[in-house]
């Protein structure tokens, strides 16, 4: 171990008492990596507590472009659920969605559509007989 001189321990003694004392910048991204991972880790833990998820396979039939979201019509409807919807906020994955319930539609293909059935917080078609479509994939 190096044992420091008594010029530096003075040096480090002044800083301390200054408030002008740095930790280490390793200890610093360490500390900020675990604080952040924690941080991660608490907002999955809280946001999946309630989540239910469930997997419904849809015959569709119709695909609306609306201003704020996408929907496809089921049919028969799954459970009490005709339409399935995404936001167009994040126009990637609402044109990912109006492509794939299109090509569906086209191809006679079926759909998977993962959904929440407990969620009516979800605003942009109506509470009782539309979910959003959490995932989604081609049969």
């Amino acid at each position: 171990m190096q044992s420091l001189s008594n010029r530096q321990l003075e040096n480090n003694a002044v800083a301390v008492q200054l408030g002008t004392a740095r930790t280490p910048t390793r200890r610093r991204l360490t500390l900020r990596l675990t604080l952040t991972l924690l941080v991660l880790v608490s907002a999955i833990f809280v946001g999946t507590a309630n989540a239910v998820p469930t997997t419904a396979i849809c015959t569709p039939v119709q695909v609306m472009v609306w201003s704020g979201h996408i929907h496809v019509t089921c049919a028969p409807a799954v459970g009490a659920f005709s339409f399935f919807a995404v936001l167009t906020a994040n126009p990637v994955n609402a044109d990912r969605f109006c492509n794939l319930v299109t090509r569906a539609i086209v191809n006679s293909r079926k759909m998977t559509i993962v959904y929440d059935p407990a969620v009516t917080t979800f605003t942009a078609c109506n509470q009782t007989n539309c979910r959003e479509a959490l995932a989604y994939g081609l049969q």
